[in-house]
């Protein structure tokens, strides 16, 4: 949804991070996100560069070996982003772009069983996305 150089977006994504990403012996990680997200394009039909930020909810869950429960967390993230959208035809596009993102709400340190759960101030990531616009 956006209007002259402006998009809001409101984003739910699920990440399985692998195994060798998480400390300390942990497991079976998993997080939820969900985001409101506003976006500025400098140049019209939003195309070409962006940059945008706004607020994402981390619903979290890791296991660890020494435990029979898993552990639950949640975070409240600040995120600053940019990339550049492709058009690559009628209604599609390519749009990589890298974000940073800091924990400014919730538990830490997050217990797992008797293990404690490290979670970063701070995380970034970068992302190839594909897509259709429907409108």
């Amino acid at each position: 949804m956006g209007y002259d150089r402006v998009r809001l977006r409101l984003v739910a994504s699920k990440v399985n991070p692998p195994d060798f990403t998480l400390k300390d012996d942990f497991t079976n990680g998993e997080t939820r996100a969900y985001a409101a997200l506003v976006d500025y394009f400098p140049r019209p039909a939003f195309e070409g560069p962006w940059i945008g930020g706004g607020i994402e909810h981390w619903d979290n869950r890791v296991g660890h070996p020494a435990e029979t429960a898993t552990g639950n967390y949640q975070n409240w993230m600040a995120t600053v982003g940019g990339g550049w959208v492709f058009g690559m035809g009628r209604h599609l596009y390519l749009n990589p772009w890298a974000a940073g993102h800091w924990r400014i709400a919730g538990r830490h340190p997050n217990l797992c069983g008797k293990p404690t759960v490290p979670t970063a101030q701070c995380a970034g990531r970068s992302v190839r996305q594909d897509g259709v616009a429907l409108l």
